[in-house]
């Protein structure tokens, strides 16, 4: 592995990018589901790549992440507005000066002023939070990709293992055949023919056996894509095409991670918490204008005066000073650093890992399919014919039907294994090509910084 992961962030404080961006993101997401619904409804069917677009068009997971992007943004609009002006009105009557007639009226008009800039950085740390909220749905995405993958390998890999067996099973009733005619010919017996059904019967049961993970995984698959149980899902395409398909995407040295900007961002939010901390040491200053009725009695005549006047309330920061939210924010900017680098180093081991695990089985996948399938092909040739001559027995070809099922079911979970772990990396690295890229793109160990835009 190379030295470290490089992130390039755009500027996250534009008032209307991530409006712009969740527009985009839905018209793709409907226009992706206008082109796969009919095709289901149709076919039934969905290969590897259909079923990641489908998934991301109709899981309910990810339209319910998307609600998180317009709470943020209503916070964002909230964080921006003015205090309401108030209206203070009072009266006051002198019931209780033996006769002397004294009323006075009041009403004031005041107004709350932030003047120390306080909205405007409320503002900056709500449109990190949006941008925070897209992230999430973008990682809700990425995850999403991987657990569909997950359960489309497992299915695909059952019904490999299950076309092996029946293959198997086909070669093992030709065995009973050849021993059932040998036995009327005299020339095996009984305990033969009964050692070849038993082992019969022991693949029907692993077919069984192999036919309910295949169930499984496609009823955890259909809760992915959002589809009722009761509807009908096939599956299309083989491990050696998945296997293809994914290393397409195993060698790029880009990294799309989401959940890596929320760090960076995170810690973006915290610098701009510790801004909005320090404007809170000042607070609003309410001003006002003021009028006065006041009548009073003069001898035996009443007199009326009014009165205009202004008003200024400025706080003084004597005993707050707000110094335990800015002691907290600027605490929470240093673990959001450390955050930060902990992520990195994280997806860099992430990545390093699956890229061991997807290399080393694909070493036992090679030398399977190059040295024992081969083998085995050619040995069954050789005991089919030695049967019919008489050559050999019913004990060498349980032995080797054994052998078979070993080699060939350990060759499918190698591939499994191989496709699980380019899955694994490709989530790592995030470079599905289903995902959107619509906030933030990394650049993984690169030596020059990225273009700009």
């Amino acid at each position: 592995m190379a030295q470290g992961v490089f992130m390039r962030l755009p500027r996250v404080f534009l008032r209307d990018a991530a409006a712009l961006i969740v527009l985009h993101s839905n018209m793709r997401r409907i226009a992706c589901a206008l082109f796969l619904f009919p095709a289901l409804l149709a076919a039934e069917t969905l290969d590897f790549d259909q079923a990641q677009k489908f998934a991301l068009t109709h899981s309910p997971v990810i339209q319910a992440a998307y609600s998180s992007i317009g709470q943020a943004r209503g916070r964002l609009l909230q964080a921006g507005l003015w205090p309401n002006p108030e209206i203070d009105l009072s009266y006051r009557a002198d019931l209780f000066s033996g006769g002397q007639v004294q009323d006075k009226a009041m009403a004031s008009l005041m107004q709350r002023f932030p003047w120390s800039g306080r909205l405007a950085r409320a503002q900056k740390v709500s449109r990190v939070e949006v941008a925070i909220a897209l992230s999430d749905v973008r990682d809700a995405e990425r995850k999403l990709i991987l657990e569909v993958q997950r359960m489309f390998i497992q299915a695909r890999a059952a019904a490999e293992k299950a076309a092996a067996l029946k293959k198997l099973s086909s070669s093992m009733d030709s065995l009973i055949a050849l021993n059932e005619a040998g036995l009327q010919a005299g020339q095996t017996s009984a305990m033969a023919v009964n050692l070849a059904k038993v082992e019969r019967e022991g693949l029907r049961q692993q077919l069984l056996s192999l036919e309910a993970d295949e169930e499984a995984a496609l009823a955890a698959l259909k809760g992915s894509l959002g589809i009722t149980g009761a509807q009908t899902l096939n599956l299309s395409g083989s491990l050696a095409e998945i296997i293809s398909r994914l290393k397409s995407a195993a060698g790029t040295k880009k990294l799309y991670r989401p959940d890596l900007v929320r760090a960076a961002l995170e810690a973006d939010a915290a610098a701009a918490e510790i801004a909005l901390a320090r404007s809170e040491v000042w607070e609003d200053v309410t001003v006002g204008v003021e009028y006065e009725f006041m009548r009073t009695l003069d001898g035996p005549d009443l007199m009326n005066e009014n009165f205009l006047g202004a008003r200024v309330i400025l706080p003084l920061p004597v005993w707050n000073r707000n110094q335990g939210n800015i002691a907290e924010k600027t605490a929470g900017r240093e673990r959001a650093g450390r955050e930060l680098e902990a992520a990195k180093r994280g997806i860099e081991s992430e990545i390093a890992a699956a890229r061991v695990r997807a290399s080393k089985t694909s070493s036992i996948a090679t030398l399977i399919s190059k040295d024992s399938l081969p083998l085995l092909d050619e040995t069954r040739g050789v005991l089919e014919s030695s049967i019919r001559t008489g050559q050999a027995n019913t004990t060498e070809a349980i032995t080797l039907t054994n052998q078979e099922i070993n080699q060939r079911l350990f060759y499918v979970d190698s591939l499994m294994n191989q496709a699980q772990a380019l899955s694994e990396m490709e989530a790592a690295l995030g470079s599905n090509r289903h995902l959107n890229r619509d906030i933030f793109t990394n650049a993984l160990h690169d030596n020059k910084p990225p273009a700009k835009h």
